[in-house]
């Protein structure tokens, strides 16, 4: 793709681009539509329970001025800074490529 893009300029053609912002994804993924995916790919039931034991139930506080806040109860997301955390959201996120209509891409209309 890339590639395409530097001939495009090259040959003096116009670029449009659109980019997604994925920086408060971890945030937003719905616990109850994760489980429904990995069931739905026959995910061991082992593990959709062990995901849900690391993404159900969590809680978080913030510490400003060396004061912490009362704890929240989280009820979406994916837990961050964790070798693990990224793990959920790929599997909540592995099927976005099936939104995509590749023949209407600008690309694709030469």
């Amino acid at each position: 793709m890339c590639q395409d893009i530097a001939e495009s300029l090259d040959e003096g053609k116009s670029i449009v681009a659109i980019t997604i912002d994925f920086s408060k994804a971890f945030n937003v993924v719905s616990h109850d539509r994760l489980f429904t995916k990995m069931v739905a790919w026959g995910v061991d039931w082992r593990v959709v329970v062990w995901v849900r034991e690391l993404v159900v139930g969590r809680t978080e506080r913030v510490s400003v001025g060396g004061q912490l806040s009362e704890e929240v109860k989280v009820n979406s997301g994916v837990p961050q800074g964790s070798g693990l955390g990224p793990l959920p959201f790929l599997v909540y996120g592995n099927d976005i490529w099936r939104n995509i209509d590749p023949s209407r891409s600008i690309l694709a209309g030469d």
